[in-house]
C-alpha cells in the first residue's frame, strides 16, 4: 500500500492527462452542439432560443463530466482528491479553450443567454470534479498489467506476491 501511495504522489500532476481529458471534453461538446443545432434547424421553428440555451448547458455539463473522467482515469492516481483536482484543472483548461474557440458569449447574445452561460460554467465545474473522482476510482479498479510502466515489473513478479 505504501508503494502505491508513493507512486501516486510521484506523478502528482501530469498535464498531459489534463490536456487529453480537455480535448476529449471539447470534442464531445462540439458534437453535442452540432446535434442540438441540427435538431433545432430541422424543426423549422425560430422560437427555440431557450431550448438551445438549455441544451447548451446540458452539453457543457456532460462534456466536462466526460473530460474529468478521462483525466482522472489517465492520471491514474489512487486518491479521490487527486481526481477532484484533475477535474478542476480540466474544467479550467476547457473553459479557456471554449472561450477561445467560440468567443466571449457577451459579444453576441442577450442577457438571458449570459446567465445560461454562467450556469453552464458552474454546473460543469461540479460535473468535471465528479468525473475526475469517478475516473480515479475506475483507474484504481483497472488491472495494473494493463498499463505497463517502463522499468517496472508486473505485480506477479513483486516480492511477496503469490501465484494461484
Amino acid at each position: 500500500m505504501i508503494d502505491e501511495v508513493a507512486a501516486s504522489a510521484a506523478r502528482a500532476w501530469t498535464w498531459s492527462a489534463v490536456l487529453k481529458g480537455g480535448f476529449t471534453g471539447l470534442a464531445v461538446f462540439v458534437v453535442l452542439r452540432y446535434l442540438g443545432a441540427a435538431i433545432g434547424a430541422s424543426t423549422g421553428d425560430g422560437v427555440l432560443a431557450e431550448g438551445f440555451a438549455a441544451w447548451n448547458v446540458a452539453a457543457q455539463v456532460l462534456a466536462l463530466f466526460v473530460a474529468g473522467m478521462v483525466t482522472g482515469f489517465v492520471h491514474g492516481s489512487l486518491r479521490p482528491l487527486d481526481g477532484a483536482l484533475a477535474g478542476t484543472f480540466t474544467w479550467a483548461v476547457v473553459i479557456v479553450m471554449m472561450t477561445g474557440l467560440l468567443g466571449s458569449p457577451g459579444l453576441q447574445v442577450a442577457e438571458p443567454a449570459l446567465w445560461g452561460a454562467l450556469a453552464g460554467a458552474v454546473f460543469s465545474l461540479s460535473a468535471a470534479i465528479a468525473g475526475g473522482i469517478l475516473g480515479v476510482q475506475r483507474a484504481r479498479r483497472a488491472p495494473l498489467a494493463q498499463f505497463p510502466l517502463p522499468g517496472v515489473s508486473s505485480p506477479g513478479n513483486w516480492p511477496g506476491s503469490r501465484k494461484f
